[in-house]
């Protein structure tokens, strides 16, 4: 039975500039992982993320926020027959807010 694994990394670093209103000016970054492992009938997907950014609270408040966010991610899928499947999945994540 052979088993086929695939890696996926994605990082989106940025920094936002703002002209006008120094204390706008952030880096941020967004940084998501999965690992997936593939059998005949099974799938396995197992991943995290850590997201870092500057952003406004609301359109109408001018309050600007740090928002961290950590995930973990998971799936589990089966092929029962050619008709029917079944999946589990899962998803958790752990917020900071910060002026």
């Amino acid at each position: 039975m052979a088993i086929t694994e695939v890696l996926d990394l994605s990082e989106n670093p940025e920094y936002v500039y703002f002209h006008n209103t120094k204390q706008d000016r952030a880096f941020n970054n967004t940084f998501h992982g999965r690992l997936h492992f593939a059998l005949k009938k099974l799938y396995f997907q197992l991943g995290g993320g850590h997201v870092n950014v500057k952003q406004r609270l609301a359109t109408e408040l001018y309050i600007n926020v740090r928002r961290k966010e950590f995930l973990l991610t998971g799936l589990a899928f089966w092929q029962i027959s050619k008709g029917s499947a079944i999946a589990l999945q899962h998803r958790s994540s752990k917020y900071e807010y910060r002026a």
